[in-house]
């Protein structure tokens, strides 16, 4: 999802991410290439290797890696993980420079198992366990093979189908938040009411570490997996091929046609907050909404204005250049028209990420297109969860369901 610096952040994700895997793994070299000058000096790499061999010693056998939090920080992007073991857990703290990729900061402590997992104790009241079954899949081939789930309706189909793509960073197939679930919530209410649903941990989440300081397209980061997930419906004796729908969020949203121009067998589009503008307009507007101070915002621009001029080396914001002009040169929009197929647009009126500016672009591009709607849900935010007051970070910190009306609203598109 876009948030202010979100790309720096959930590129900066991938780094740290893949950085404690490399000492996990005890790779020395690698290590030690990503340490900023002053981690060096303060710790080698072999030292770093030492450290968490030596704190997790008693732990037994690794299990997984799973984000808790993120924060900003002097210009810093933060990320604390929960790294679970067979016998108890770390919290690791890793800080990322977003301008040039290196680890600032490394911290370990011990945590209590077993870990909480945040989110609704609740499911939400559109959600009908006893209508639906989940099933896991696979979606993909080697090398890049996605862990998902299909959520499949109850009774005698053949029933319309769902691909959720998620927005920007290593999401996993629920498209965690803080305590929020929202692809776990559309899944699940979608099947309750007779809506077959595909969604999947995204490669840069299981990935991660291949794609470390490289370069990515939007055909690796978005689209090749949920043309995928598509060709995975078509094999299903419970979809109707005819009524394959893309339902896409944020930055998922944004690149929902290409998914349907790359290939057949999608029926329509349902964008979720899409954005409009260009990356470089999206992001200082979100850091001074979060009121980052102006000096760092000014850095950013900057940088901005050479990948425009052409002028930009290695990666801003911890992506390469070439990212950055793929998204500015994208035209969402006028390719969503140009497929001749319905299109709906939602957009929540708390949301402070993609903004009215991002909807009168998909207006005015999709202006005299037949089977296209644009509707604002008031009081939503980005997410689609209601709330009240001023709109920021803060609350995905706190359990919430997407909306009812928006399950009601996909339902009857999908229809």
């Amino acid at each position: 999802m876009i948030l202010a610096l979100v790309l720096a952040a959930s590129a900066a994700d991938v780094t740290a991410q893949a950085f404690i895997t490399e000492v996990r793994e005890g790779h020395t070299d690698t290590v030690a290439a990503a340490l900023s000058d002053q981690m060096k000096a303060a710790i080698s790499a072999g030292g770093l290797i030492s450290a968490w061999k030596q704190a997790t010693a008693s732990l037994g056998a690794f299990s997984t890696l799973e984000q808790t939090k993120a924060f900003e920080k002097s210009g810093l992007q933060g990320f604390v993980f929960a790294a679970k073991f067979a016998r108890g857990a770390l919290e690791v703290t890793t800080a990322v420079n977003p301008l040039n990729s290196k680890i600032e900061g490394f911290f370990m402590k011990p945590l209590p198992m077993p870990l909480a997992t945040p989110g609704p104790v609740k499911a939400a009241e559109y959600v009908k366990g006893n209508l639906f079954s989940a099933t896991e899949i696979s979606v993909g081939k080697a090398p890049f093979v996605l862990g998902g789930t299909l959520a499949l309706p109850k009774g005698k189909g053949p029933f319309p189908a769902v691909v959720l793509v998620h927005g920007s960073g290593p999401n996993d197939r629920d498209e965690t938040l803080g305590a929020n679930k929202p692809f776990k919530d559309l899944a699940e209410g979608l099947a309750s009411s007779g809506v077959v649903v595909v969604r999947y941990d995204k490669r840069t989440l299981t990935y991660g570490a291949k794609y470390a300081g490289k370069e990515i397209t939007f055909d690796e980061e978005i689209i090749d997996d949920a043309r995928a997930a598509i060709d995975l419906l078509k094999t299903r004796p419970e979809v109707d091929p005819k009524r394959i729908y893309v339902v896409g969020h944020s930055l998922g949203a944004l690149f929902a046609p290409a998914v349907a121009a790359k290939g057949k067998g999608v029926a329509g589009l349902a964008l979720l907050a899409p954005s409009s503008r260009k990356p470089w307009e999206i992001i200082p507007q979100q850091m001074r909404y979060l009121g980052v101070p102006e000096a760092q915002v000014a850095t950013i621009e900057k940088a901005f204005a050479e990948v425009k001029s052409g002028k930009a080396k290695g990666f801003v914001l911890n992506a390469p250049a070439s990212y950055w002009k793929a998204w500015a040169s994208f035209d969402g929009p006028a390719l969503a028209k140009s497929l001749a197929i319905p299109v709906l647009v939602l957009h929540g009126t708390r949301d402070y990420q993609v903004i009215d500016a991002d909807i009168e672009g998909w207006k005015k591009g999709l202006a005299g297109a037949k089977s296209a709607e644009l509707t604002e849900l008031p009081g939503l935010n980005h997410l689609f969860i209601a709330g009240e007051g001023t709109p920021s970070p803060k609350e995905y910190e706190f359990p919430g369901h997407v909306a009812p009306e928006v399950i009601a609203r996909l339902v009857a598109f999908c229809r």
